[in-house]
């Protein structure tokens, strides 16, 4: 089952679309590029960002450079004390950062995207 999805273009006329997925039983994160005919130009499936046993939520997409700049709410921590966690993919469907994404606000309650 797919959750809560966003959309960024970049300059080309391709989207980059991420949500998340729960159809293992946790709330994975994907991403796949698409040009503007709407085929995929990574993996057929896209690309896994984070495959945890907690929550992901509020996934959004933006184009950046060379690029896709993902962030999302994690809930590793509990839905009361969410962190924003990021990650950053090249236009071929690279994660450049750390494998499940690097924390950009880590503080005690919740943070918001």
């Amino acid at each position: 089952m797919e959750y809560e999805g966003s959309v960024a273009r970049d300059p080309y006329g391709n989207f980059c679309l991420v949500w998340s997925d729960a159809s293992n039983g946790d709330r994975n994160i994907y991403a796949q590029l698409y040009n503007s005919a709407a085929e995929p130009l990574w993996n057929d499936d896209g690309i896994t960002l984070i495959s945890a046993d907690y929550y992901f939520i509020n996934v959004q997409a933006c184009r950046s450079g060379d690029g896709f700049f993902i962030v999302w709410e994690d809930a590793a921590n509990g839905y009361d004390n969410l962190d924003l966690l990021g990650q950053f993919i090249n236009d071929g469907g690279e994660m450049l950062w750390a494998a499940d994404g690097v924390p950009l606000a880590l503080t005690e309650n919740s943070q918001r995207n």
